[in-house]
């Protein structure tokens, strides 16, 4: 794990103070990236205007990691709130500000080697 779960946790309890809470925010390693991990983000906020969450998000990544941290973030995906494989997921891994780690499963029809789960509700 290249990347420091206890900072993006940090991320994520600011933007939910700053911007409004999470239905889901996690941390993916897809099975047949090299090493590179996606940020998966779904909240209200983010679905009203995605680019104004995107440049949001990159902000806080980049005040908070270090340019050797920050490269083995492939991408910030954002998921519709309504999205019913993510309203499935909020059932089954339930939590928020903790972090589950989950390995070898299928999300979102890609294969995942690891996941980090900080919020899904």
């Amino acid at each position: 794990m290249n990347l420091d779960i206890a900072k993006l946790k940090s991320i994520e309890e600011t933007a939910s103070k700053e911007m409004g809470k999470f239905s889901f925010f996690a941390l993916f390693l897809p099975e047949d990236s090299p090493n590179k991990w996606d940020l998966i983000v779904s909240a209200d906020w983010i679905d009203h205007d995605k680019l104004k969450a995107l440049r949001y998000l990159a902000k806080k990544m980049n005040e908070s990691f270090s340019s050797a941290e920050i490269v083995n973030l492939s991408k910030v995906v954002p998921i519709e709130t309504k999205n019913s494989e993510l309203i499935q997921l909020t059932k089954q891994y339930r939590t928020e500000h903790d972090t589950k780690e989950i390995r070898n499963k299928d999300f979102f029809g890609i294969p995942i080697d690891q996941a980090y789960i900080i919020t899904a509700k």
